[in-house]
């Protein structure tokens, strides 16, 4: 849109300049104003410009515009809708009117290109536009006003009246167009927004139809698909429900043929308990039977015992006892040998009684008694160590009878103990038995009860059994009645496939 109004403005500023060229080849050059103006007003409403004086500056003014349109058109080559393209353009056209109102000598008629000026700038819609076309136009008024009124207003003078007309109304000119443009571009803002608004909803509108489209049709290809899937899965249940039904079938007859042995079961279950019933009373007598054995054989083991240890303790005094022997058969041989001593002694002591003669009788009797009685104490002493020495003989005897019936006594008792052992050892392998013929005896009037249960199961899983057969048979006509549903629903699936595309096809674009 920008680059169509750079090309019509383009065409408008060098329309502008050939306006001012002209002007200033019929003021300046063929001098056809000056005639005119001549006889249609008085000689002082109308100055005559020396070129001489003001022909650099009128040039100068001349160039301006050219220059502007020239780097207009420049931009426009390189890019079309290039943002200083505007501005350039406006300046041209602006320097345009003051060069085309300079070179025709400042008439007060060719100031109304002012207004043609401003109403071909507000074509660009672009207020900034306008207000610095007219801050030049301003700059040009104020300019003549006080330096140069020949190039700008004709005139060696011009009143301040006529400047503050000049400027009324190129303000109110001015002010005019932009409200015009501010209104147009905020109603043109308004319906652009309300079209975009539309736009949108109508492009969204387009979007959805053809997302619906295409929805409708994937739902279309998928509904066909899962619809022939299901045809497919409704044939292969209307084969499954025949194997089935012929599977309960089959199920009722091994229901019966289960009832049947469970019949046989339980009369088994029965007989064991009652085999049971027996086994646990005859477990009770003989663990009663066994609790007596135990206490008898713990009587006898304490009895062994208590022999061991009385045996114990005699063979312990049989020891000391012939300790005792050996003791005094030391002595009996201490006193022997004493005796002997005292025998030598008596001899000794006869021998010097005779050496002494009279004198030693007396001592001499004395000897023969103590020889005599050393004598008699010698037998006396063999006496007794031959008595001793048979005691000694017994009491070693005794002492290993003793020690091999100590042995055998407690040999005894550890038979006695190890038989007590292994009693405790069988009465807890009898109580752990016992403990299990419980358990087992438990087990089995469960088992009687579970059986019993089942039993009552089975018959009812039987009766289920026909229910089911008769449901299933209910099903598979169901299924056959689907079936013929579903493919009334491929057609109409066939009908929407038909409508999406009709519908795809129509807002396509």
């Amino acid at each position: 849109m920008l680059k169509h109004k750079n090309r019509l403005m383009l065409l408008y500023t060098a329309i502008a300049i050939l306006l001012s060229l002209a002007f200033h080849l019929l003021n300046r050059v063929f001098d056809v104003l000056h005639n005119w103006m001549h006889h249609g007003l008085t000689a002082a409403s109308y100055l005559v410009l020396d070129e001489e004086v003001y022909g650099l500056a009128l040039n100068l003014i001349f160039l301006v515009p050219g220059l502007f349109f020239a780097a207009a058109f420049v931009l426009y080559r390189r890019n079309q809708e290039h943002p200083l393209i505007a501005l350039l353009n406006t300046l041209s056209l602006t320097f345009s009117s003051i060069s085309l109102i300079a070179g025709g000598g400042g008439m007060v008629e060719l100031h109304f290109s002012i207004f043609m000026v401003v109403a071909a700038i507000a074509y660009y819609e672009q207020i900034k536009l306008i207000t610095v076309s007219t801050a030049v136009f301003a700059l040009q008024h104020v300019v003549g006003l006080l330096w140069l009124p020949q190039l700008v207003f004709g005139a060696n003078a011009y009143s301040f009246g006529m400047f503050s007309i000049h400027a009324l109304f190129l303000v109110l000119t001015s002010l005019a167009t932009i409200r015009q443009i501010y209104a147009k571009q905020r109603v043109m803002a308004a319906v652009e927004a309300e079209k975009q608004e539309k736009d949108a909803k109508l492009q969204q509108l387009v979007v959805n139809a053809e997302q619906l489209s295409n929805e409708l049709e994937n739902s279309a290809a998928a509904m066909r698909e899962q619809s022939s899937q299901h045809v497919q899965t409704s044939q292969e249940m209307l084969q499954s429900f025949k194997e089935v039904t012929n599977g309960f079938t089959k199920q009722s007859d091994a229901i019966n043929d289960v009832h049947r042995e469970l019949n046989e079961v339980k009369s088994l279950v029965r007989e064991n308990t009652e085999a049971f019933d027996m086994l646990y009373k005859h477990t009770k007598e003989a663990a009663s039977t066994a609790e007596q054995s135990y206490a008898t054989l713990a009587q006898l083991n304490d009895q062994v015992h208590n022999v061991a240890e009385a045996i114990e303790q005699t063979s312990h005094a049989a020891k000391a006892f012939n300790l005792a022997t050996a003791q005094i058969e030391a002595a009996m041989k201490l006193i022997t040998r004493i005796s002997m001593q005292t025998k030598m002694l008596a001899l000794n002591a006869a021998i010097e009684a005779s050496r002494a003669g009279e004198h030693g009788r007396g001592f001499s009797v004395v000897a023969k008694e103590i020889q005599s009685l050393a004598d008699q104490s010698r037998i006396a002493t063999e006496e007794i160590q031959e008595v001793l020495s048979g005691i000694t003989d017994e009491a070693q005897q005794m002492v290993e009878r003793l020690d091999a019936g100590e042995q055998g006594t407690r040999q005894t008792a550890e038979l006695s103990r190890s038989a007590v052992e292994q009693y405790e050892t069988m009465q807890q392998a009898n109580e752990a038995m016992q403990h299990i013929i419980d358990s087992l005896y438990e087990f089995t009037y469960r088992l009687q009860d579970k059986s019993k249960h089942m039993y009552d199961e089975m018959l009812s899983m039987a009766a289920i059994t026909e229910q089911g057969v008769a449901s299933v048979e209910q099903l598979l006509a169901a299924t056959e009645q689907q079936q013929a549903a579903t493919a009334n629903i491929d057609q109409e699936i066939d009908d929407m496939a038909q409508l999406a595309r009709k519908l795809k096809q129509q807002f396509a674009p």
